[in-house]
């Protein structure tokens, strides 16, 4: 189709080469919205004629059936989507559909194609990290008292609660729902009549496509808006934070799933069996998410090697930023939902805690009494190494002070976490109010991302009223 000036025909091997049909059979329908868009511009500003609009119009609609009934015959000559699409146009309403590509480039179709499509799959993360972020507010409610110890270095190392162990999660996604936000931002701008990379000597109206397509403007700059791909790089880039986030949720959960920790249990819909053990129950959807966090950090690397050392404008390189982008999403979604169910379903045990665990909560009573902190740090270390109560009382005597079993026996772990006041701490009272206040927040962000929806169906709607009234006239 696009080699009226060559003398030879393509060869087979290049052209199963370079085609991508695979990859943008998921930009189909977001490039029909487009294409519809740009002829109902081209026609509102008179630069082509309604009869050939409709014709054109009537033809995307054929398409785009045919397309959801798995009819759409894809010709993998044709090397993508894009052309595939205009060909069965042209094919179908003949020489008259022929302008359905002026004023436009692939170049600025393409990308265009693929905005709309990321600020889809960015609102569907959010909406999966809003899931996931309520799962654990769930969890941090209903354990904000249960005792559990805290690790450092994976060794116990003060008391805790489950549900302030749940809230700090609750607090990463929450961030990474914020990133996401900003980023989208950035991704909903329309490339679209920036043509080749110069624009266009026809008197377009970027504005107005742009609106018909959901955008919240314009990609000015045209070179720019066709050549920059830093908006997949921050999109992968903020993905692989969810999935690093995720990992290590992950990580904890097979580690405190094991028998040696046990003090959780993951549902048996979310664990399977060996093929030899028969008591084994293995925590693979947990595994897998934290082994597929490497894919989404290797799309990382691949696009921004892709963009490294290419010029500005368009190169054949920025096709290779489909897989990458897509792969990501498919990963952090399923994942998401995954890890969300499994947290729903999860069972939080009773655990025996190291007596040893409330050496800090002694240290700062002997403070609370006057002893240095220092001081008081090297007590207390003596006193764990030895059981010794009467060294400790021996060690205590320089500053005129002892201590009763009567006291060290009122610091069970329960009343060490009590104890702590600190904004943020582990304190039941305080885990609460958190939680309320993530709630209030979260809640924020379930608006953020209806209002951010509608509006894109808004525009799909507008654009759908419009084609419609061609075929009236």
């Amino acid at each position: 189709m696009l080699r009226k000036r060559f003398n030879k025909n393509i060869k087979k091997e290049v052209a199963n080469f370079t085609q991508s049909i695979a990859e943008d059979r998921r930009l189909f329908l977001y490039d029909i919205w487009n294409t519809q868009a740009h002829n109902l511009m081209l026609h509102r500003q008179e630069i082509i004629k309604e009869e050939n609009l409709k014709l054109i119009l009537k033809y995307l609609e054929k398409a785009k059936q045919e397309f959801l009934n798995n009819e759409f015959i894809f010709d993998e000559e044709l090397e993508d989507v894009h052309i595939n699409i205009e060909n069965y146009v042209r094919g179908k309403g003949g020489k008259k559909t022929g302008v359905l590509h002026t004023a436009r480039s692939r170049n600025d179709q393409v990308v265009t194609d693929t905005r709309m499509l990321c600020r889809d799959e960015i609102n569907n993360v959010i909406e999966n990290l809003i899931n996931l972020a309520g799962v654990l507010l769930e969890l941090s409610e209903k354990h904000a008292g249960t005792i559990v110890p805290g690790y450092t270095h994976l060794q116990q190392a003060q008391p805790t609660t489950f549900g302030h162990f749940c809230l700090a999660y609750a607090g990463a996604f929450k961030r990474d729902i914020e990133r996401l936000s900003e980023t989208y931002k950035r991704v909903n701008l329309c490339p679209l009549g920036s043509c080749a990379f110069a624009g266009t000597s026809f008197q377009i109206d970027r504005k107005f496509t742009a609106e018909l397509l959901g955008f919240d403007g314009a990609v000015e700059n045209s070179l720019d808006a066709v050549s920059s791909r830093d908006f997949a790089v921050e999109i992968i880039s903020n993905l692989a934070i969810i999935m690093s986030n995720l990992s290590r949720l992950c990580e904890e959960i097979i580690i405190f799933a094991t028998s040696e920790f046990n003090f959780i249990e993951i549902s048996d819909d979310y664990t399977t069996g060996s093929s030899i053990m028969p008591q084994k129950k293995n925590p693979d959807v947990a595994e897998l998410i934290r082994g597929r966090t490497g894919r989404v950090y290797g799309n990382l690397i691949n696009i921004l090697t892709v963009l490294k050392g290419i010029t500005y404008s368009y190169n054949r390189d920025l096709q290779e930023d489909k897989k990458p982008l897509w792969d990501s999403f498919d990963v952090v979604n399923s994942s998401l939902v995954v890890v969300s169910g499994m947290l729903a379903e999860m069972k939080v045990k009773e655990l025996e805690i190291n007596p040893d665990i409330i050496a800090t909560d002694i240290a700062n009573l002997l403070v609370q009494k006057g002893v240095p902190f220092r001081d008081a740090y090297n007590i207390v270390a003596d006193f764990i190494k030895s059981s010794d109560f009467k060294k400790l009382n021996e060690n205590l005597s320089e500053f005129n002070i002892k201590l009763t079993g009567e006291e060290i026996k009122l610091l069970t772990p329960a009343a060490c976490v009590e104890m702590r006041n600190s904004l943020g701490s582990s304190n039941q009272v305080e885990v609460l109010r958190l939680v309320e206040k993530s709630r209030k927040e979260i809640d924020s962000k379930i608006r953020d991302l209806e209002n951010r929806r509608k509006k894109i169906d808004d525009a799909r709607l507008k654009t759908g009223k419009l084609v419609k009234s061609y075929k009236k006239h």
